[in-house]
């Protein structure tokens, strides 16, 4: 089994993979030899938005110290500030790399993309595009997605975790949550199944999914 993993969902996480379902998932993905794959986006934009993260409670605190000076006619160093930011995004990207390039996690390298087709279906505003200013970040993840599809060794389906669902299903709002038609058509034309990619919400969602599976 191999399951992608997308930006939304490290976020959610806490950036380090904190809730019960996410530990669970890792620990039986260890025991069973199932793959957790990570896109070359994800890493890059997971560091991205924890660094926007920090930034933005740094800022919090730059002015909280500017009041404590204000009304104790003190003068506090903001230059630990600045290194706490600088630490906090080494220590994250250094826990990126040495727990997501280890198994039961894989990096999925980014495949060669025609950039033709990336901007008709922009121009479409065709799925994964929705009209948001990330649209082809996500175009990015799904040519990673359809890519191990293709050339990777594994039973099928790929399973995908996206807390992004608006971009990659049929219904959003559905309870149980379908690709996009539009997808399938992406998976089809490259000689697969349409059904070779399920989609699911949110790491205790797919728990729940892995857990009915082991039982059969």
């Amino acid at each position: 089994m191999r399951v992608f993993l997308d930006t939304s969902v490290v976020k959610a996480e806490g950036y380090y993979f904190q809730s019960i379902s996410m530990k669970s998932i890792i620990d039986v993905a260890d025991q069973l030899g199932i793959e957790l794959l990570v896109p070359d986006v994800v890493y890059e934009e997971a560091r991205n938005l924890h660094e926007n993260d920090i930034a933005q409670q740094l800022q919090l605190v730059r002015k909280a110290l500017t009041a404590i000076d204000r009304i104790s006619r003190t003068k506090l160093d903001d230059k630990v500030i600045g290194q706490l930011e600088s630490q906090a995004d080494q220590m994250y990207w250094g826990w990126l790399m040495n727990t997501l390039l280890k198994s039961p996690f894989r990096r999925a390298p980014l495949p060669e993309i025609n950039n033709y087709q990336a901007m008709i279906r922009a121009i479409e505003k065709g799925p994964p595009f929705g009209g948001k200013n990330d649209g082809y970040r996500d175009y990015l993840i799904w040519m990673t997605i359809v890519d191990e599809v293709i050339n990777g060794e594994g039973e099928l389906p790929v399973h995908f975790i996206t807390q992004n669902v608006h971009d990659f299903a049929e219904d959003s709002r559905a309870a149980k949550i379908d690709l996009h038609h539009r997808l399938k058509l992406d998976l089809e034309a490259v000689g697969v199944r349409s059904d070779s990619v399920v989609l699911h919400r949110t790491a205790l969602e797919f728990r729940c999914v892995l857990t009915l599976t082991l039982r059969r």
